[in-house]
């Protein structure tokens, strides 16, 4: 099996496409090609990650133990089909909208590229079935770009979970304070090409988040419900962007899985929204004490990569230390209502450098599981995906993508139609 750097292009040139190009040379690949509708904005953006490389990779050699960086080399600029048909092009990472990103991952799929795309994966999980049966078909690789997923400390957490005796409750609370241009001219105020709005945004981490804590099982129940609407001009007609949304579910956890010898009902809910303060949280109340999660989506200067953990023992008082009569005919019987609660906290904190906070870390750490879910039987072989890897990956997308339609169907939404590409 022979493991090699992969060569990357690129279907648009959002602000995103940035922080990707960053985690791929951290990771060791190369961007050769950038599609897009417009040459200039394409060397545009690659003239800018050039000059934030080659100052990066300077400051890193200058470092101690440093090694030798990767060689920027510029990529070609030109048509989204120019990256598909591209024989310098082993993956494709497409940050188009939602709305048209189903179908040019089929395109992928008949020229034998890998693929990489924005969450959320697809309009609708039907969707998003099409396009893996077409990759799985040519043993080529689906990942969804929900950088949380691959980070050391999702891994802590659920470990953390586990010690504490298990989820009972999980609460996933994701917003910001949307800025007056963020409302005027955001994607995802475009219900025609983002139609999930903040749920497929925002949202799409709180469900993601809570299945992790569950093992990717399917939730028994779910309720959703639009908490906020905004159209992008109010002049114009034309559906409203879901702006806010809360949602609820239920999960029956077999025996087996749970370490509690019978089956265990967990419970989660979830609020996202683009009109509240500033906040990524997650918490689990487990049945020997709490875990919450800070900077739950992407760590930053200010949300740092952290979480905190409280251990509730109860210890053995004297009887009478809490009384209860049981009733006005025995006053003299007596029961121990509550014992005495201690409580043992762990704030653990990764780390403050701003290796670790520019936004790009977790996706690095994607780029590297993109690189180890692909392989080389031999030379001259073609690059195909690692069976196992690649069936979790597209099931993580798969179950989020579940989940995220069931909300939305029990809000009364429908996703908009799939626009050509």
């Amino acid at each position: 099996m022979r493991k090699e750097p992969l060569r990357v292009g690129f279907l648009g040139a959002s602000a995103v496409a940035r922080k990707a190009w960053l985690a791929i040379h951290r990771a060791g690949h190369c961007v050769t090609y950038i599609g897009c509708r417009d040459d200039a904005k394409g060397r545009e953006l690659a003239a800018r990650l050039q000059k934030e490389i080659d100052e990066e990779d300077s400051t890193r050699v200058e470092g101690a133990g440093a090694g030798t960086p990767q060689r920027f080399v510029a990529p070609s600029v030109g048509s989204y089909m120019d990256v598909v048909r591209a024989g310098n092009v082993d993956v494709v990472y497409i940050s188009l909208p939602t709305a048209k990103r189903p179908a040019w991952v089929r395109v992928c799929a008949e020229y034998g590229k890998h693929v990489v795309s924005e969450k959320p994966a697809a309009g609708s999980a039907a969707e998003l079935v099409e396009c893996l049966e077409h990759l799985a078909a040519n043993r080529l690789l689906f990942m969804d770009g929900t950088a949380l997923s691959h980070s050391q400390r999702l891994q802590d957490v659920r470990r953390a979970v586990s010690q504490l005796g298990g989820p009972l409750h999980i609460n996933a609370h994701m917003s910001f304070a949307a800025s007056p241009t963020f409302m005027s001219s955001d994607i995802r105020l475009q219900p025609l090409l983002e139609p999930h709005g903040a749920l497929g945004d925002l949202g799409w981490y709180c469900i993601r988040w809570i299945l992790h804590l569950v093992d990717f099982a399917l939730p028994t129940g779910v309720t959703g419900r639009v908490t906020e609407c905004d159209a992008l001009e109010v002049e114009k007609p034309g559906p409203a962007a879901i702006t806010g949304f809360d949602g609820d579910m239920e999960f029956t956890i077999p025996a087996a899985s749970s370490g509690s010898g019978t089956a265990t009902t967990v419970t989660a809910s979830f609020q996202c929204s683009f009109h509240e303060c500033h906040d990524q949280t997650v918490e689990v109340f487990c049945r020997d004490g709490v875990v919450t999660v800070h900077g739950a989506i992407n760590p930053t200067a200010e949300d740092r990569p952290r979480f905190t953990t409280r251990r509730c023992t109860t210890a053995a008082v004297p009887l009478t230390a809490t009384r209860k009569e049981s009733d006005a005919a025995n006053a003299a019987e007596v029961h121990q209502v509550y014992g005495h609660v201690e409580d043992e906290a762990c704030d653990v904190v990764y780390s403050t450098a701003p290796a670790e906070t520019d936004g790009a870390h977790q996706m690095e750490q994607l780029w590297r599981d993109v690189g180890d879910s692909v392989m080389r039987l031999g030379k001259g072989e073609p690059l195909i995906a690692d069976a196992d890897r690649a069936k979790k990956w597209s099931t993580f997308a798969y179950v989020t993508q579940v989940v995220m339609d069931r909300a939305l169907e029990a809000a009364g939404q429908h996703a908009t139609a799939t626009a050509t590409p």
